[in-house]
């Protein structure tokens, strides 16, 4: 009874999760076959709910669903176990009462009607068997009562209603019976039990309920009681059942590995364990009770198969998706790798082509600008830049053309000034000395309008002396402009402004190449003018100006923007100066040569000092 109060918690359980999945929305076909599964089951139909609970998907079922979906599992298979028991007994029961053994009958029908899981028609069977117990045990009773002529006399009343060929044929039973029970009787008085036994199960076959093939059968069993040996035939299909119940545990274990290699992606060995369960439910066919309960377990492993080779199937194409996506993913990896150096290297090519441009090294910088194009044909910025530095390879060329032109230029008009205007000059020979540099630079350096009256300081003078000095300078292309000020400030005792903010409008900083200087004895004013027009180059006109004893160095605009004036006497340049002989009157036309000298010089600085305006 407890087995039966279980079992209708369990079918509660399953109606209350019937209307629950009732009131739940519509979900896909995995929810709708859970449902069908559990209808199935309050139907009373076991292994076709089973069936269908093995090919629902389970990883499509949410949480609530999964949980109800092993509950349902559990109550399937036991519900499928008491079933097949139930269909199990009343086949049993039906082979004891055609045996005679009333009472194996009675107990297997009254299994089948208290079993639960038994099927209406089931139940009706086991009721409608015990009621023929019943009438049969009625029914011996009486004839065990009355005579046995009466039950003679009675004989060829019921034969009458047969017809011939029945009643031959009941009359062949009834003799080759006979001869089965004295082989059985025969049997039986010899102790071979099992020989006995298949004589008397061979006369109840011939002729169903015979009385002496019941007593013989009876008379088989006390005696193997006595001698402590079970019933042959309860033995038999004890054995049967033991080797079906292993088989159907094997079964399920299997079921179960099967299932587990699945989930993990192992379908080979799933496919070898499906192959050993199929040899094993073939090997245990003649076992299976009920019969129909082998087809159901093949049924159940056919479609255990079908879901094995669509799992394998999906996970094949997503191994191919996986792998695909991996070989697109390394080829991407490399091409970034391969894209990265390239990147890498153009980033050091072009590092170099800057270094060379502010070297002023264009010839070099194309070449860079080449192998990087080599690298990348598609670099547009190094297309670009190629065409400007060949551009500005060309102008330095042009450049050097140009000063090595204007010096052989300038050479030239200085040797032809020196033979238009020689160095003496004077009637008859008689040579009259002009003041030499120094000489010209004291007279430039005299006030005669009073101090201060020029413009000119005293800082402004000695700044343009030390200016006027001679000094050495050598340094290597790539020296910044910076460091050669810093020496010309430091190895001259000046003090030199840079403009570096009117210097960076034309784009010149601190850093700039000047281009290497190698100068020797000159002065120093000359070396700072060659300075800034390095510096300055074509794109930039540079200049320097002393101004309150420091020497300003900037843009020429800049300068122009700052104009000093100056006063200078050059009244003495209206003088037409004579040649005087230089032992009477050499002082005299030494001063006024001075003079004169003067007046030139004068001419040259207000030609100057007009300029600057």
């Amino acid at each position: 009874m407890k087995l039966g109060s279980d079992a209708w918690l369990r079918r509660g359980c399953v109606a209350c999760l019937w209307t629950l999945l009732g009131a739940l929305p519509a979900l896909a076909a995995p929810a709708d076959d859970l449902a069908k599964a559990v209808s199935l089951y309050n139907q009373g139909q076991y292994p076709q709910a089973q069936e269908l609970l093995l090919q629902l998907d389970r990883d499509a079922l949410n949480d609530e669903q999964k949980r109800q979906r092993d509950e349902l599992v559990e109550a399937v298979r036991i519900a499928v176990n008491q079933s097949s028991k139930a269909s199990q007994n009343l086949s049993d029961a039906d082979k004891a009462y055609s045996a005679g053994d009333s009472a194996a009958a009675e107990k297997l029908y009254d299994a089948v009607a208290k079993n639960d899981y038994a099927s209406a028609e089931q139940k009706k069977a086991a009721r409608e068997g015990l009621a023929l117990i019943a009438k049969r045990r009625d029914l011996e009773q009486k004839v065990t009562a009355t005579q046995p002529a009466k039950a003679a006399a009675t004989r060829p009343a019921a034969d009458s209603t047969t017809d011939r060929r029945d009643q031959a044929r009941l009359e062949r039973n009834r003799v080759l019976a006979a001869e089965a029970i004295h082989k059985g009787d025969a049997a039986l008085k010899a102790g071979q039990y099992d020989e006995a036994l298949a004589g008397f199960q061979e006369a109840l076959q011939l002729v169903p309920n015979h009385p002496e093939a019941l007593k013989g059968l009876e008379l088989v069993r006390q005696y193997r009681q006595v001698e402590g040996k079970s019933d042959l035939l309860a033995e038999s299909v004890q054995r049967q059942r033991g080797r079906w119940m292993r088989t159907e545990t094997l079964y399920a274990e299997n079921e179960r590995g099967i299932r587990r290699l699945i989930s993990e992606n192992q379908y080979a060995p799933a496919r070898e364990k499906l192959e050993v369960t199929r040899r094993l439910l073939e090997a245990a066919k003649r076992d299976a009770e009920p019969a129909d309960r082998y087809s159901f377990l093949v049924r159940q492993l056919d479609a255990l198969g079908r879901f094995l080779d669509s799992e394998a199937a999906s996970y094949g194409e997503e191994q191919i998706a996986v792998q695909r996506e991996t070989a697109r993913r390394q080829e991407r990896d490399r091409h970034e790798t391969v894209q990265k150096e390239k990147d890498e290297r153009i980033g050091q090519l072009m590092d170099q082509v800057m270094q060379l441009q502010k070297e002023r090294n264009y010839r070099q910088a194309s070449d860079v600008l080449r192998e990087i194009l080599v690298i990348d044909p598609t670099y547009r910025n190094a297309e670009f830049l190629l065409r400007v530095v060949e551009d500005y390879d060309v102008v330095q060329g042009q450049k050097r053309n140009r000063e090595q032109f204007l010096g052989r230029l300038q050479d030239a008009f200085a040797g032809a000034e020196a033979a238009r205007n020689p160095a003496t000059v004077g009637r008859d020979d008689r040579y009259v000395v002009y003041p030499d540099e120094s000489e010209w630079r004291m007279i430039l350096n005299r006030d005669p309008f009073g101090a201060g009256l020029s413009g000119e300081t005293d800082a402004d003078r000695k700044t343009w002396e030390k200016l006027d000095s001679t000094t050495s300078i050598e340094f290597e292309e790539g020296t910044g402009f910076e460091d050669v000020i810093a020496f010309l400030r430091e190895q001259n005792k000046l003090s030199i402004d840079v403009n570096w903010n009117a210097l960076a409008v034309v784009g010149i900083d601190k850093t700039w190449d000047t281009g290497g200087l190698n100068l020797q004895n000159v002065r120093i004013q000359t070396a700072l003018q060659i300075l800034l027009d390095n510096v300055g180059g074509l794109d930039a006109k540079l200049g320097f100006d002393v101004v309150d004893g420091v020497v300003r160095v900037s843009t020429a605009d800049d300068l122009a923007s700052k104009t000093i004036t100056r006063v200078y006497d050059v009244r003495d340049l209206l003088i037409k100066i004579r040649s005087f002989e230089p032992e009477n009157e050499g002082g005299m036309m030494g001063m006024m040569g001075g003079m004169g000298g003067m007046g030139g010089m004068g001419g040259m600085m207000g030609g100057m000092g007009g300029m600057g305006g």
